[in-house]
C-alpha cells in the first residue's frame, strides 16, 4: 500500500491543532497489515509516515491509537483480507480494499493470440518499450555513450555496429547545467553529422523531482508536449530516487523504484535507460554484480548494459550486455578520443581471436616453421632444438627453450592447418627425443 500523492501533500502540513481523526485514521489504515496470517497494527510501517509528518503530531497519533483500537476492537478482528495492501480508508471508516480482478487465459488461447514481435529501437540491444540501465565507474565516458545513442536514434545512424529504428529522444542531464551537454554533442556530432531534430534535453537547472514527490507530474509533462518520445535517458538515477525508509530493506527498495519507472515506461509506451554507479568494491566474478546497489536492480529492469575497463585510463572496454529479452554477449569496444565516440570492435570471443592469430603471424617460431618447409619441398623433419637454431638463419630468431617450442607449435595446431600445415610427433632414437613431421601441401 503506497500514500497517496494528495496523503503526502496534506501529511506535510498538518500540526497538532489542524489534525483530524480521518488523517489519524489515514495513517492508521496504512499500518494495519498482516503479520504471518495475523491482521494487527505494526509500528515499523509508522516510519515510513514520519519523515512526512511533524513529532507533535506522530505523537498525536500514538495516543488516539490506543483509544482508538479499545473502540474499535471487534471491527478490526472482522477485518480479514488474504493481501499485504489490507485496508483503506473510506468515509472515515477503516475497510478492506478492494481486490483486483485477473482474468486467466488457457495455454491454447495463449497460443492463438496474435501478439506483435518484440520490436527494437537499437538491434538487439535496446528493445521498444524496456527498461534498462547503463553501468559504469565514474570518468567512463557514460555520458557519452547515451549523447550517442540519443543521436543515432534521432538520425537513425548506426549505433555500436547495429541499426537503429529512428525515433525522439529526451535525455535529462541532471547533473549538468546547459554548458557540458552542449560541449559533448558539438564533439559528438563532429563536423559531418546531422544536428537532430528530435533531440530534447533537460539540465540541472530543472527540479525535476523525485519518485513519488513531482518527478511523474515532470514526465507527464514532458509527454503532453512531445507524445513521440522512443527513448527517455535518466542521467543519473540517483537523483530522482526516493528517499530509503529506516525500515525498508535495500532490496524492496531497489525493487520498488525500479517498478516506479517501469510503470511510467508502460504508461507512456517508451523505453527508458537509467544511468547508474558501479559499486566501490568489484566483484571479479560476475561483472554485473558491480552495480550499485541490491541485486534487485538486475533482477527488476529489461536488460542491464555493463562498462567495464581493467584501468581508468584504458580506451579499450568490454560492454558486458544481458536482458530478459536480449542475447547475454560481451563486446569489446573503444572510445575514440577524436570522435567522441564508443566504436564496436567485436565481440570478446572475435577480438581473443584476433589477438591470437596476430601472436600466431607475429610468432618467430611459427615464421621458422614456414620458412622450414618453403626451402625444403613443403616437408621438414626435425626437433625443437633443430627449429631454434634454424631460425639464426631464417631472419626471426627464436629466443625460447624446447619446451616452450613444442607447445606453441600444439596451440597454433588449428590455426597452421588453416595456412595447409599438418605436423605429427613422435619420440625417436634412444635418447626419445620429440621430433615434429610437418607437411604443407602448399609450400612446394
Amino acid at each position: 500500500m503506497e500514500i497517496a500523492e494528495q496523503d503526502k501533500v496534506r501529511f506535510k502540513t498538518l500540526t497538532a491543532d489542524t489534525v483530524t481523526e480521518k488523517d489519524f485514521k489515514k495513517i492508521y489504515a496504512f499500518c494495519y497489515r498482516s503479520d504471518h496470517g495475523e491482521l494487527k497494527y505494526q509500528e515499523t510501517y509508522l516510519e515510513q509516515i514520519e519523515p512526512l509528518v511533524s513529532g507533535e503530531v506522530i505523537e498525536a497519533f500514538k495516543k488516539w491509537r490506543l483509544t482508538f483500537e479499545q473502540a474499535e476492537s471487534e471491527t478490526l478482528k472482522n477485518i480479514s483480507i488474504p493481501s499485504k495492501v489490507l485496508t483503506t480508508v473510506i468515509d472515515g471508516s477503516i475497510v478492506p480494499k478492494e481486490t483486483k480482478r485477473i482474468n486467466l487465459i488457457s495455454a491454447a488461447e495463449l497460443l492463438k493470440m496474435d501478439i506483435p514481435p518484440l520490436e527494437w529501437l537499437v538491434d538487439g540491444l535496446l528493445p521498444k518499450g524496456s527498461v534498462g540501465v547503463v553501468v559504469a565507474p565514474p570518468k567512463s565516458y557514460k555520458s557519452y555513450l547515451c549523447i550517442d545513442l540519443g543521436v543515432s536514434i534521432c538520425n537513425g545512424d548506426k549505433f555500436l555496429g547495429r541499426k537503429t529504428n529512428a525515433g525522439e529522444i529526451v535525455y535529462l542531464d541532471l547533473e549538468s547545467t546547459k554548458r557540458r551537454p552542449r560541449d559533448r554533442l558539438l564533439q559528438v556530432l563532429g563536423k559531418n553529422r546531422a544536428i537532430p531534430s528530435g533531440f530534447y534535453l533537460l539540465t540541472s537547472e530543472n527540479d525535476v523531482g523525485r519518485i513519488d514527490d513531482g518527478f511523474e507530474g515532470t514526465i507527464n509533462q514532458i509527454f503532453e508536449s512531445h507524445n513521440s518520445i522512443s527513448l527517455l535517458v535518466i542521467d543519473v538515477f540517483q537523483l530522482i530516487r526516493r528517499k530509503q525508509g529506516r525500515s525498508q530493506n535495500a532490496y524492496d527498495f531497489d525493487y520498488a523504484d525500479i517498478g516506479a519507472i517501469k510503470k511510467i515506461a508502460d504508461a507512456y509506451h517508451t523505453s527508458i535507460l537509467l544511468v547508474h554507479h558501479t559499486r566501490k568494491m568489484r566483484d571479479l566474478g560476475d561483472a554485473f554484480n558491480n552495480a550499485s546497489g541490491s541485486t534487485a536492480i538486475l533482477g527488476a529492469v529489461d536488460f542491464m548494459w555493463m562498462i567495464e575497463r581493467e584501468k581508468r585510463e584504458d580506451d579499450f572496454a568490454t560492454l558486458h550486455i544481458t536482458g530478459r529479452d536480449i542475447e547475454s554477449v560481451d563486446l569489446r569496444v573503444r572510445f575514440n578520443k577524436d570522435s567522441f565516440r564508443w566504436e564496436y570492435v567485436g565481440t570478446e570471443f572475435e577480438v581473443k581471436e584476433q589477438e591470437r592469430r596476430r601472436e600466431y603471424e607475429e610468432s618467430s617460431i611459427i615464421k621458422t616453421i614456414k620458412s622450414l618447409l618453403s626451402t625444403h619441398g613443403g616437408e621438414w623433419k626435425g626437433s625443437a632444438s633443430e627449429i631454434k637454431s634454424a631460425s639464426k638463419y631464417m631472419g626471426a630468431e627464436i629466443h625460447d627453450d624446447a619446451s616452450k617450442i613444442g607447445r606453441t607449435i600444439v596451440s597454433f595446431g588449428d590455426l597452421l592447418k588453416a595456412d595447409y600445415i599438418t605436423f605429427t610427433q613422435a619420440q625417436e632414437g634412444k635418447e626419445r627425443k620429440r621430433i615434429y613431421s610437418f607437411i604443407c601441401s602448399q609450400c612446394s
